[in-house]
């Protein structure tokens, strides 16, 4: 079974790479820039058992208002918000923030569900900021991607993946939780 699918599956594939030029104008076009608003962001490395990790991520986007938005996301994204308010099925997308020289450890999406059930969205992860000639990627069930700027790599986050930047800079890539109804292939 294949983990990791094309991105040309989903249907608005063909915005990608803008989507990333969008995402770096907002960010000030430097990876670092994120750093003035890292006490914003939401520290993951307080819920993981490994304390050699950097993995921070900011909420951009929730179509059902699960988790507020700070105002500054607001206003400071609001081009990234309204092109993801325009592609198909994006219901919810965040920042993810991931430090030099870490390793997100093997999860998965939901601590709700159990892993491989069944659900009704894809992981779509967009690289905005990725030192491209460093080792920088994911892995879904021994399928590997490597991680690009203005390429996505989807995947069902109730299967078990992790992620690694193996780079001297930070990797920050949007993560959009799509509806699978949005994709030419539903599996």
């Amino acid at each position: 079974m294949q983990y990791i699918l094309d991105e040309k599956t989903y249907v608005d594939n063909h915005k990608f790479k803008q989507l990333a030029k969008v995402c770096q104008t907002c960010i000030g076009q430097d990876v670092n820039g994120w750093l003035e608003f890292k006490d914003k962001t939401i520290d993951l490395t307080d819920t993981e058992e490994h304390k050699d990790i950097d993995w921070f991520v900011l909420f951009l986007y929730d179509e059902h208002n699960d988790d507020p938005i700070p105002n500054f996301v607001l206003e400071k994204f609001a081009p990234v918000r309204d092109m993801l308010k325009n592609m198909a099925g994006v219901y919810r997308a965040l920042f993810n923030f991931v430090g030099p020289n870490s390793t997100i450890p093997d999860h998965v999406d939901s601590d709700e569900l159990p892993p491989y059930a069944e659900t009704n969205i894809y992981n779509i992860v967009l690289g905005v900021f990725v030192d491209e000639d460093a080792d920088i990627g994911l892995e879904v069930e021994n399928e590997f991607a490597k991680t690009l700027v203005g390429k996505a790599t989807i995947f069902d986050g109730q299967i078990p993946h992790r992620g690694w930047n193996r780079s001297n800079e930070w990797r920050c890539t949007l993560f959009m939780f799509v509806d699978k109804e949005a994709f030419n292939e539903v599996r």
